[in-house]
């Protein structure tokens, strides 16, 4: 469709009328200029003719592809989900007032040194290097 080529699989589209297909691949145009306008659309034999008398199945077809797996694992996502907003609120009820704790610096040291005074042989040979250049 973005190419502007609809196509239509004979599996999906065999009870489609030939007036149906024409109309959507006139209404499937990229260029806007030579797309059906309104007018054209509702003056479309497929329109005028008050369309098909085909029956379709979209409920029915729906129906079979949902995949069981799938509403298995989203109602156990939905079943965790609430567990843990249950649990959230619980925890949120539940725990102690927060405590501040002083942040100091030691305590996230390494406890290194400044890498002016460092006589790390790989941090030298990357100096000697840098003053060559």
């Amino acid at each position: 469709i973005k190419d502007g080529q609809a196509v239509f699989p004979e599996q999906h589209w065999v009870n489609i009328s030939l007036q149906a297909k024409d109309l959507i691949q006139h209404l499937l145009v990229k260029d806007s200029s030579i797309r059906l306008d309104a007018e054209q659309v509702l003056n479309h034999p497929w329109i005028v003719n008050c369309g098909s008398h085909n029956i379709l199945k979209t409920q029915t077809n729906l129906r079979t592809q949902i995949n069981i797996p799938d509403v298995k694992t989203l109602s156990n996502m939905r079943k965790m989900e609430n567990v843990l907003t249950k649990n959230t609120q619980f925890l949120q009820k539940s725990t102690t007032p927060s405590t501040n704790i002083p942040w100091h610096r030691e305590v996230f040291s390494f406890k290194l040194s400044p890498p002016c005074m460092s006589s790390c042989s790989l941090l030298q040979r990357r100096r000697n290097k840098k003053n060559r250049l």
